[in-house]
């Protein structure tokens, strides 16, 4: 995302008009791959796997959704009610600040200059009322991304401790874990000097997560972006990311809905993953996207996914891991996004 833009009380990433339109050439080719997969595959009536929870956020970061900026304890509670009646044990929140929309989720003294929203508070107490596990992100960025000189990176390393601290002391005992907010993918060939800078950020975030933590584990949710024919350079690219610590949980994104992966290579992916996971030694989950893209930027380019899509999603993951989350159910399934109340329906 190339620039951020200021929408109510708060602000989203946005691509620039060139980049949205040279994505959405891409679009009608990846809706079509999916149509033809569902036209020639059915999923089991009976699934395997069920999807058991939900990233949630102080607003999601490049679109509207469903800003929880404002919402109070009881807010968060009623929210928390209808996600177990789906079945729903766990969320995550994506990130307790963001390093470019310079906004902060909690009082911090750290931040002091961002612009601040007390979200993690009210959170932390209805999940502690509902029984809801919850872990919480930290330091958001783009960082997983972009190549940053020396001295940025080691400011990052520096504001992903000093959160995680305040973090600490805030949440106490009431949280799961920390989730690490900084995503990245392998896309198709290596770049050893990004790999470096992103395996010191994450390599701090886990060791200083585990300090404040003892023995609770350590989340991050990276994207899926299938290349056939790279899979070698696939596992020595994240082994190398993990060459200073390894997460305690990788729930990859499927990319299903913003097409970096498509159903057809879905399985592939993530036989991929599961040997990762397996020869690191950490867990396995699955982050299903409940969306698909409609458009590239401006306050709602999503719609919800199609049930039939979704049921595939899972499907395809099933063999491989142990618990399925989403991102914000509270949109596309329980929210007014285009075609939520069908998902809802057929939840």
């Amino acid at each position: 995302m190339a620039f951020v833009k200021k929408f109510n009380d708060f602000k989203l990433f946005q691509p620039t008009p060139e980049e949205a339109a040279e994505a959405e050439k891409n679009l009608p080719a990846r809706l079509a791959l999916n149509k033809k997969f569902l036209a020639e595959n059915t999923p089991s009536a009976t699934l395997d796997i069920a999807i058991t929870g939900s990233f949630i956020s102080a607003h999601a970061p490049d679109y509207v959704g469903v800003p929880t900026i404002h919402w109070n304890a009881e807010d968060w509670r009623k929210e928390f009610r209808i996600m177990k009646e789906f079945g729903l044990d766990t969320v995550i929140l994506q990130a307790s600040a963001w390093k470019e929309l310079e906004e902060c989720y909690f009082p911090s003294e750290v931040l002091k200059d961002f612009t601040m929203f007390d979200v993690v508070n009210p959170l932390i107490e209805a999940a502690h009322a509902e029984n809801m596990t919850l872990f919480l992100g930290g330091f958001g960025s783009v960082s997983g991304w972009n190549l940053q000189d020396k001295e940025k990176t080691a400011l990052e390393v520096e504001l992903h401790e000093a959160v995680l601290r305040e973090l600490a002391i805030l949440a106490k005992d009431r949280i799961a874990g920390f989730y690490f907010p900084c995503e990245t993918a392998f896309r198709g060939e290596r770049r050893l000097e990004h790999e470096m800078q992103y395996c010191q950020i994450l390599g701090r975030f886990c060791n200083i997560a585990r300090e404040l933590l003892p023995g609770k584990p350590v989340i991050m949710s990276p994207s899926s972006k299938y290349t056939e024919g790279k899979d070698a350079d696939f596992i020595d690219c994240w082994k190398n990311l993990f060459s200073v610590a390894v997460p305690d949980i990788l729930a990859p994104q499927d990319s299903i809905g913003c097409g970096g992966s498509n159903l057809s290579n879905q399985s592939a992916m993530w036989a991929l993953w599961k040997k990762l996971a397996d020869e690191v030694g950490c867990r396995l989950w699955a982050n299903i996207e409940l969306f698909e893209r409609r458009s590239f930027g401006g306050e709602d380019p999503f719609d919800s996914a199609a049930p039939e899509r979704v049921n595939m999603q899972l499907a395809n993951v099933a063999e491989y891991v142990k618990k399925c989350v989403c991102w914000e159910f509270s949109y596309f399934v329980n929210g007014k996004a285009n075609g939520s109340e069908k998902l809802r329906k057929n939840w």
